[in-house]
Parts: C-alpha cells; sequence; structure tokens
C-alpha cells in the first residue's frame, strides 16, 4: 500500500481535503488509514482518490496505478 502525504492526491483531484488532528476527510467521507507523521498527514491513495469519486485501477504487471475521474 502506497500512502503518499494525504493532500497531494486529494489536492491533485481537485477535492476538498480535511484533517481534524484524529481523521483525515476527502470532500466530507471519512478516509480510512490515515496518519500523522512529522507533522504531515499520510493515507491510502485508493482511499483518497475513491474518496473523491475517482476510479483506481493497479496493474500489477507494470507497477502502475490508473486514477481517473
Amino acid at each position: 500500500m502506497y500512502s503518499p502525504p494525504f493532500g497531494w492526491v486529494g489536492g491533485a483531484l481537485g477535492a476538498k481535503i480535511g484533517w481534524d488532528g484524529k481523521t483525515a476527510s476527502v470532500d466530507g467521507k471519512k478516509v480510512p488509514d490515515c496518519q500523522m507523521i512529522n507533522g504531515s498527514s499520510y493515507a491510502p491513495v485508493r482511499a483518497v482518490a475513491e474518496a473523491a469519486g475517482a476510479k483506481v485501477n493497479w496493474n500489477g504487471k507494470e507497477k502502475l496505478v490508473s486514477i481517473r475521474l
């Protein structure tokens, strides 16, 4: 599971992101498995993208993630 900084993915998708100190949200939907590390919040790419309404596909052979709005 790849967990980049939470705002990178949500922001790139044009989503409204939120963090209340414990829980992350994308467009008002809670994002599971988010964590704070050294002042930055991290969350799984799939969880953030799907909460923003995107379709996520994993190509295991090429090790490539595709995200489509």
